[in-house]
């Protein structure tokens, strides 16, 4: 966890997570400390799903050529301001909590034997 990217996220209300090929995958161990624990929220096209994070709840996910949409309504809507204070203490809430953690480990590991 470097210091820029933590000071980009620190002072972003937003992070995009773009895939640059065909892999789907949700780069958890990198979104997760880079913006959801600064308290930026995340924006991601299609990705796996995740035992612990759910899009709509600690994160959004749309089609890239919709992204632009997606963060105009996020940023100049009464509801969309709402939808990222939501989710903000959403993934606040999950981050902090130690018996979610706990009990979701196991979760986390059947999953990526799954993978």
């Amino acid at each position: 966890f470097t210091t820029v990217p933590k000071y980009v996220s620190q002072n972003s209300k937003l992070n995009l997570n773009i895939h640059r090929d065909e892999s789907n995958f949700f780069e958890w161990h990198r979104i997760v400390l880079q913006g959801m624990a600064c308290g930026s929220v995340v924006i991601t096209d299609e990705c796996l799903e995740h035992p612990l994070y759910k899009n709509g709840k600690h994160f959004l996910t749309e089609s890239v050529r919709h992204i632009p949409d997606m963060i105009q309504w996020l940023l100049n809507t009464e509801d969309g301001y709402k939808k990222l204070e939501d989710i903000q203490r959403n993934c606040f809430y999950i981050l902090s909590d130690e018996t979610i953690i706990k009990s979701k480990k196991n979760d986390i590991c059947k999953f990526m034997e799954e993978v």
